[in-house]
């Protein structure tokens, strides 16, 4: 889980994390239940590295 939650942050990673918690916080200082819910869905795709099933998104 460690290695998981420390290893492979791609640029892309990192941007997804940074927008989710972007829209989370401004989901929360609006009292924005859709910005919050699309936040917390980036943030937390990006912090466990999901999304992209079995690497099929990674460009060769």
């Amino acid at each position: 889980m460690k290695t998981l939650l420390l290893k492979g942050w791609t640029t892309w990673r990192l941007l997804k994390m940074v927008l989710g918690l972007f829209f989370l916080g401004s989901g929360l200082y609006r009292h924005d239940y859709i910005l919050i819910a699309g936040g917390a869905y980036l943030a937390a795709i990006s912090l466990f590295n999901l999304g992209c099933s079995g690497g099929s998104c990674r460009i060769n």
